[in-house]
């Protein structure tokens, strides 16, 4: 199927399967009802195209897709949420998006989502005042095997301008991020397992993090000469470029950052390559007062101090019993059998000095005397008592026995139990 008539306006949808279908110079403009074209396993070219406020929905099922010199504009879908180019893979088909020297603007709905494609190509091509509001989806999700954008412009988008997931392969070079809102997104969010190099690209007048990195599975991060704007918040803070997850890779090399644009973090974190916050690592911590750290290093946990968490925004105490005898300490250690500790922050654990032994000398006495005059006063009184009874003299009874004699061996009797 083929059309190739200059600057034709048309008013019709397209069902089509397992076909190759190509518009040429064809303006889908001011249609009164929905324009829809669900199209699977074939392949569909729009040259030199124009929609223009339109109700407008391309769903594609392993289709491969060709748009150049195309311009749509002031478009949405049936839904504000729903995409204009809805396109999934599935069962593995090679299938390729291939964009070039197109304008997409002031269209309400996001414009592209393509899943588990073989590849996706983006050449210049401008995205101008795309988005609802700053809560829509992604202006263009991607993912798959090789997604390439290069010298395109995004600007004035209102919420995230490019969601990655799953993408082998992302390379943006010489891209412009113009005058973004992304209050709650960002101009590029990346997720699940990606590798993404951005190369020659600048960031500028933009709000919120440029770059989000919402996961840590498996994500390398590349950012090569590139340029950075102030970000900043509504109180003249200036925000990091990046908010990356802890765990993701990320290098920085020869990026340019705008004067008096240095990174402000928060508590517990530091500032990475002058583009983003990171949080201190166990046995390290940062705080300032005012909530406002431009350090790009933590502080270490002084000796007999210790954290164990990422994020810290001071260190604790080692207990009694333990000891931390160097700085940076993620956990105390416990002293041996033979040494102790006495009070809790101890560097180190000390043995039996002379002077606990002379402390231990003295109090021992203090107690033992004590208790042996008091055992010697209990032994002179029986003495006593039975003396005493001794110099009662002989005394017999109405038998003729000698009482003295009797009184005496009762008195011995009385003892020896008593023992």
């Amino acid at each position: 199927m083929l059309f190739r008539k200059s600057q034709t306006i048309v008013h019709f949808s397209v069902e089509s399967f397992s076909s190759a279908i190509s518009f040429s110079y064809i303006t889908w403009q001011n249609s009164s009802g929905p324009t829809a074209f669900n199209v699977h396993m074939s392949k569909v070219t729009f040259q030199h195209c124009t929609l223009e406020h339109v109700n407008f929905q391309f769903t594609g099922l392993n289709t491969n897709l060709l748009i150049q010199n195309t311009a749509v504009s002031h478009c949405s879908s049936q839904s504000t949420e729903i995409p204009l180019f809805f396109m999934q893979i599935l069962y593995n088909y090679s299938t390729s998006i291939f964009i070039q020297n197109s304008t997409f603007s002031y269209n309400k709905s996001p414009i592209i989502y393509a899943m588990q494609f073989q590849e996706i190509f983006m050449e210049d091509t401008l995205f101008l005042k795309n988005g609802k509001d700053i809560s829509s989806l992604p202006l263009l999700t991607v993912s798959g095997s090789s997604v390439v954008l290069k010298n395109s412009i995004f600007n004035h988008t209102l919420g995230t301008s490019i969601e990655v997931k799953n993408v082998k392969n992302f390379k943006a070079s010489k891209v412009v991020f113009l005058s973004n809102n992304g209050s709650i997104g960002s101009c590029l969010v990346v997720k699940r397992h990606s590798n993404v190099s951005l190369v020659d690209t600048i960031f500028k007048q933009n709000t919120n993090p440029v770059v989000f990195v919402k996961d840590n599975d498996g994500i390398n991060i590349l950012l090569k000469t590139c340029s950075f704007g102030c970000i900043q918040s509504r109180e003249g803070i200036n925000l990091p470029f990046l908010k990356a997850s802890s765990g993701s890779n990320i290098t920085a090399t020869n990026c340019s950052i705008a004067k008096s644009c240095s990174v402000h973090c928060n508590n517990g974190e530091l500032v990475k390559s002058n583009l983003y916050c990171e949080k201190c690592q166990p046995g390290s911590f940062s705080y300032d007062e005012t909530n406002n750290i431009l350090s790009d290093s933590c502080r270490s946990c002084p000796e007999g101090t210790y954290t164990s968490s990422t994020g810290s925004t001071n260190c604790s105490l080692c207990g009694e019993g333990t000891y931390a005898p160097k700085s940076g300490n993620e956990q105390c250690k416990k002293c041996t059998n033979d040494f102790f500790t006495s009070d809790a922050g101890a560097k180190s654990c000390s043995k039996m000095t002379l002077e606990f032994i002379l402390i231990v000398a003295a109090t021992i006495p203090l107690i033992v005397i004590p208790l042996f005059l008091l055992f010697g006063k209990i032994l002179k009184n029986r003495s006593l008592k039975l003396t005493a009874r001794l110099q009662c003299g002989k005394r017999y009874d109405r038998f003729g026995q000698n009482v003295t004699t009797n009184a005496v061996k009762d008195v011995f009797s009385q003892e020896e139990e008593y023992h």
